[in-house]
């Protein structure tokens, strides 16, 4: 329930600090649900991969196990080609990638709020963490991959010095931010490699 009422808040932000047209933000939140949908189908599925001696013993507890931190990778790694497809399929590229990170990021901050406000929890950490990228993206919106740089270094360096932060909830290891940091990077560089061949 935290979760789909902090999407639901994530979409609702990005409509009203967008300035895109109303079809562009349709479109933008489309792709978000497909996706978001998408990966936790996945996420579920991957269960049926990760356990699977349970299925022929368990098949009624399996439906009930939690997926973790590996069906988490694997749906990652399976979205990307999801990712890929709502891409090609969005009629306007324009900040395409940067308004589906800052639906992202607003949706985990508000994910860590309600879990801090109205179950007691203390996740302060990660609720601090994603109220500055999401604060961040909202400021330097036309800097997305510098922030999402930035805000990576940030968890790696508490991953190894304080602790590893969750994602909504889902213990990760302090590799999968080492690995963001990376893939953050490249972008940013494949970008400005761009923009200087677009300047010859």
């Amino acid at each position: 329930m935290a979760r789909s009422i902090a999407f639901i808040a994530g979409i609702v932000f990005y409509y009203f600090a967008s300035h895109h047209s109303s079809q562009v933000k349709k479109d933008r939140v489309s792709s978000f649900l497909s996706l978001i949908t998408s990966f936790v189908v996945v996420m579920f599925l991957m269960k049926f991969v990760t356990k699977f001696p349970m299925v022929f013993e368990y098949p009624l507890a399996l439906l009930a196990y939690p997926s973790g931190t590996l069906e988490f990778y694997l749906a990652s790694v399976v979205i990307v080609f999801f990712y890929r497809k709502e891409y090609i399929k969005s009629k306007t590229k324009e900040s395409f990638h940067g308004d589906l990170v800052f639906m992202g990021t607003g949706s985990s901050f508000f994910f860590y709020f309600i879990v801090v406000v109205f179950l007691n929890e203390k996740v302060l950490l990660e609720m601090g963490l994603w109220f500055c990228l999401y604060l961040s993206l909202l400021i330097f919106k036309y800097f997305w991959r510098e922030v999402l740089f930035v805000g990576m270094i940030i968890a790696s360096v508490i991953s190894f010095t304080v602790e590893v932060p969750a994602v909504m909830g889902i213990r990760v290891h302090a590799a999968f931010y080492l690995f963001l940091t990376l893939f953050s990077f490249i972008v940013i560089i494949k970008k400005r490699m761009g923009s200087k061949w677009d300047q010859t």
